[in-house]
């Protein structure tokens, strides 16, 4: 098999020739016997070869490979348009599909790249791309900077740190935490943080660009907007009065510009 280009013609080959690795498998490698055909791959990270006379390695590398090539393309899309942010999210839904598909399906890997552990990195470490693509459409598209549209995008980007957090945690597990490599374990983190600093810094700016009317009903529609964010809401006047009230608003947004490590901060989910 040639070498894939990076494209989908790459996508095609790969997935022409696993289409021929199913029916060869059906056809010449019944489970009872073995001929003894050896297939060698590399691990993906470390380069430490590997080999085994299974067809089930065979097709379960190729299926990697897919998966990686679907990353690939998903990072070299131009994210700058919702054109381009669907085309991304597209890959790297269908390498997240991929890689789970091998955890749920393929055992005995003799490579730590196909391991349990670190096909659920991966699979996660595609769904917090996903998410980080849905909060750059979501920008995108807010045109205006109404209360709502901001806070909108605060819980969009606390998404978008949560599922960072979660993948950075799996990367300290034991079996991780010395295989991957430290540039991807460093880069989630500051993806993580960075998320859970705009999301105080959209919520602050919510609080405090944004006075509210004295009708009822759009004080009725922004404190139910308003907590849908909340974690838990901080003791002291009722949520609607701050609203109301320039300078409440202003202290409470000064809350969550000082970072949500300060006792009367509250978190965004």
């Amino acid at each position: 098999m040639r070498t894939p280009s990076r494209n989908q013609a790459g996508l095609e080959l790969l997935m022409e020739y696993y289409n021929q690795l199913f029916y060869l498998d059906q056809r010449f490698f019944p489970p009872h016997r073995n001929l003894g055909v050896h297939f060698h791959w590399y691990d993906s990270l470390t380069g430490v070869p590997s080999c085994q006379r299974a067809l089930a390695f065979e097709k379960g590398s190729v299926l990697f490979n897919i998966g990686a090539l679907y990353t690939q393309i998903g990072a070299r899309q131009e994210r700058s348009t919702a054109a381009g942010i669907d085309r991304a999210i597209d890959a790297f839904q269908r390498a997240a599909g991929a890689f789970n598909y091998l955890k749920e399906n393929f055992s005995n890997a003799p490579s730590l790249d196909m391991s349990g552990a670190s096909l659920c990195m991966l699979v996660r470490l595609m769904v917090a791309q996903v998410q980080e693509c849905v909060f750059e459409r979501v920008t995108l598209t807010t045109q205006d900077t109404h209360f709502t549209s901001q806070l909108r995008l605060a819980q969009e980007a606390a998404r978008v740190s949560d599922v960072y957090l979660l993948v950075q945690q799996t990367m300290l597990q034991p079996l991780m935490k010395d295989y991957v490599p430290f540039s991807w374990a460093s880069m989630v983190q500051v993806k993580s943080e960075h998320f859970r600093a705009l999301s105080h810094h959209y919520a602050a700016a919510a609080l405090c660009d944004h006075a509210l009317s004295a009708e009822e009903e759009e004080k009725d529609e922004a404190e139910k907007d308003f907590l849908e964010f909340y974690v838990g809401a901080p003791a002291g006047p009722q949520l609607s009065q701050v609203l109301q009230d320039a300078e409440e608003r202003r202290k409470l947004g000064a809350f969550q510009l000082s970072g949500p490590n300060t006792e009367k901060s509250f978190l965004l989910s």
